[in-house]
């Protein structure tokens, strides 16, 4: 029995490496301290060649928004997506 949500899951895409991380760029932009704007990208974080973290851009507090992490396996003409989510590692400590 799962206490905390957490979730993993795998896509397959017919798209290469380099354009899975052009589309995954499109939506993430840096993460910030404070956002005074809302006018943003949906998601904050990190990318790269070999895998991302990344979370959901909100404007109010929730010490319940999933951390999404993922790695990068790269096949013939094709690219797998292996993600995992999760609660944020300090929320866990809430509950021990």
């Amino acid at each position: 029995m799962k206490v905390l949500p957490d979730d993993s899951f795998t896509i397959l895409t017919p798209d290469e490496l380099p354009i899975v991380l052009q589309r995954l760029n499109a939506q993430v932009e840096q993460a910030k301290a404070f956002r005074f704007s809302k006018k943003h990208l949906p998601y904050q974080g990190t990318i790269s060649e070999s895998g991302f973290q990344i979370s959901r851009i909100i404007h109010y507090r929730n010490s319940f928004l999933p951390v999404i992490q993922g790695c990068f396996e790269v096949e013939s003409h094709q690219a797998l997506i292996h993600v995992q989510m999760r609660i944020h590692p300090f929320c866990k400590r809430k509950f021990r």
